[in-house]
Parts: C-alpha cells; sequence; structure tokens
C-alpha cells in the first residue's frame, strides 16, 4: 500500500495548486497458483481543487480493478493471456474538470515473450 499527504501550494499566491489532491491512497494484492495469476488493485483520491483560489474541487473518487492471468509455455516462448477489469463500482469521477473517466470496462490482453 502506498499513501501521499501533501500540502502543495503556489507560493507567491500562497494558494493550493490546481488538480492536486491532498491525500492519495493505493493498495493492491495478488496472488498465483501455477500459472494463474489473480490481482486486486484499488486507489483513493481526495478532493482536488479547480481554480487558484481553491474553490470548485472536483470530488474525492475510489476506483477498484480486477487482474486475472494464465501463463503458457508454447515452445521457446511463454504466451499469457489477460483479463483486465477496471472500475469495477461503476464510479463516475473526473481527474480534469468537465472529462469524465471510463465506466466500469474490461480489456483483454495477448503477450508472447521468448524464455
Amino acid at each position: 500500500a502506498l499513501a501521499t499527504l501533501l500540502d502543495a501550494r503556489d507560493l507567491d499566491r500562497r494558494q493550493p495548486l490546481r488538480y492536486v489532491p491532498r491525500w492519495t491512497l493505493k493498495a493492491w494484492a495478488g496472488v498465483a497458483r501455477g500459472p494463474v495469476r489473480v490481482a486486486l488493485d484499488a486507489q483513493a483520491v481526495g478532493a482536488r481543487p479547480t481554480t487558484a483560489g481553491g474553490t470548485q474541487p472536483l470530488p474525492a473518487h475510489v476506483v477498484l480493478g480486477a487482474r486475472v492471468g494464465l501463463d503458457r509455455a508454447l515452445g521457446p516462448a511463454t504466451l499469457t493471456v489477460g483479463l483486465d477489469l477496471d472500475n469495477l463500482l461503476d464510479a463516475r469521477y473526473e481527474t480534469v474538470r468537465s472529462h469524465v473517466m471510463p465506466p466500469r470496462h474490461a480489456r483483454l490482453r495477448l503477450a508472447v515473450r521468448a524464455r
């Protein structure tokens, strides 16, 4: 897990910096058994001011994700197939005002690596 607490300010105006949260928290865990890997991750971000005066903040948000992968030896290479599920709670949030992040979505990954 990783936690950050900061007080980022414009030293000339003594105002909070735009889009910089006061706190963030990231956590992740995973397990592998044989060729199968499963992982969960979470990210929480505090409210962020969007103006130089610190007004009109974007609200805090929490985003969860899950990953599952399977590795398979294939001759001189390793084939990895994975499925990523992001924004499991279908949170509606913005990292920059008026730019809404994607809803719950999935990605299929395929990779071939030489051994």
